[in-house]
């Protein structure tokens, strides 16, 4: 069902169609991609083509803190899998296989690593209904691994959901994190509790004040330790190519990030943080550089 709202009384309208709920794990994420998504100190410079059968051709390298860590993957599609391929500099090979089209609302998807299969290959099932969705993960390739349940029900627009994570070796139930999210074209709210990591509390929001123009926070409560935290952002779109976020947190941390997409083909991005009670701190700062291309 599609739905339009005009944003603070703005001529130009926000559509947002609204329908199954999402994964458990995708509530609240407006908030956690506007608050927490791209900002990274590191360098970075990621070229990608896209080859005759379809087939994206990456290579990447990443400095932070005078090390550089490269990384060349592939991915492909075909009858209905979506295959990713893997390697670096840390000396890792990783390959993943998602299966999309086995019945309505079924995906499955497998991944391992050589060497890690034991603690990192993971084997995930997602099943979508009309008003609810469920995930099953195992992490670890081996007789004890740990095992991640969640289920969230209702809609696009309020669901409750849970997750709980099980250690098979230990025999113990780590988190237990109960949530319910609600969504608007204009706003979105999320609220979590974890009874068994920390008693912890987690609220997230967001809010349009226009359609280039948004605002949000968050506010983490550890109940046991009587410890807070509080993060506020926002971004503002200032034109078809550019983006700025900037986000400010009670520890004192002031980040801005700049991205400006003048192309298809080319994405450049700047961040930069600030300690505000240590201003003789230098500042952290990043760059980064995406170039796309293709072969016919």
């Amino acid at each position: 069902m599609a739905e339009t709202v005009d944003v603070a009384h703005n001529k130009e309208p926000v559509h947002v169609v609204l329908g199954k709920p999402h994964q458990f794990a995708d509530v609240g994420k407006q908030a956690k991609d506007l608050l927490y998504k791209g900002f990274s100190s590191g360098n970075m410079l990621m070229m990608s083509c896209v080859m005759p059968g379809g087939a994206l051709l990456s290579t990447t390298a990443t400095m932070f803190d005078g090390n550089v860590v490269g990384l060349m993957s592939t991915s492909f599609k075909s009858a209905g899998v979506q295959t990713e391929l893997s390697g670096g500099t840390l000396n890792q090979i990783t390959a993943s296989s998602t299966y999309e089209d086995i019945a309505p609302g079924l995906k499955i998807a497998l991944s391992t690593a050589l060497p890690g299969a034991e603690d990192i290959g993971k084997a995930q099932v997602q099943y979508q209904l009309n008003n609810a969705a469920f995930d099953a993960t195992m992490i670890g390739l081996k007789s004890t691994p740990t095992l991640e349940f969640s289920a969230n029900l209702g809609s696009e627009r309020l669901s409750l959901g849970a997750s709980a994570l099980y250690n098979s070796e230990t025999k113990e139930v780590s988190t237990l994190n109960t949530g319910i999210g609600y969504l608007r074209p204009d706003m979105s709210a999320a609220f979590f509790y974890d009874p068994l990591k920390d008693n912890a509390m987690d609220a997230y929001f967001t809010r349009h004040i226009s359609p280039r123009a948004m605002f949000g926070g968050h506010l983490h409560f550890k109940v046991d330790k009587q410890v807070a935290s509080a993060t506020l952002g926002g971004s503002v779109r200032m034109d078809a190519q550019s983006t700025i976020k900037a986000k400010w947190n009670n520890q004192g941390m002031l980040g801005a990030l700049f991205e400006h997409q003048p192309n298809p083909f080319l994405t450049l991005g700047m961040y930069v943080d600030v300690d505000t009670f240590n201003l003789r701190r230098q500042p952290n700062v990043g760059f980064s550089v995406s170039i796309l291309g293709s072969v016919a």
